[in-house]
This record gives structure tokens, sequence and C-alpha cells, in this order.
């Protein structure tokens, strides 16, 4: 296992390809009012634990 994590070679067209497509579902998840709001909602019923965060992530990391 190990030496897959150390001598795994990523493809960098792959990583890209992918890098946009979660980008682009993100987007879509960002400009649906409901999942909005669900967010919203999600973030202050759990305020202050790791469940308040939204599983989607921030585009500043996928970036």
């Amino acid at each position: 296992m190990a030496d897959v994590l150390r001598n795994s070679k990523l493809d960098e067209a792959a990583m890209e390809t992918e890098r946009n497509r979660i980008l682009r579902e993100m987007n879509e998840v960002e400009n649906d009012p409901i999942e909005v709001v669900f967010d919203y909602l999600h973030d202050a019923a759990f305020q202050g634990t790791p469940m308040s965060k939204s599983p989607y992530g921030r585009s500043e990391v996928i970036r």
C-alpha cells in the first residue's frame, strides 16, 4: 500500500478533467437556491462542529 502511494503516477490531463468536473458540480450546487438554504440550515444546526461544514468543500481547495 505504501508503495502505491509513494510511487503512483498521476496523469495531469486526467487530474485537470476531474478538477473541472468537480468545479462544475460545485457551481451547480451554489446556484441552486434549495441547496444553498440547506447548507445554511445545516451550518446553523451543527454550529461549531465538523458536521457544520458543507460536504462539497471549498472551491479554493480544488483549484
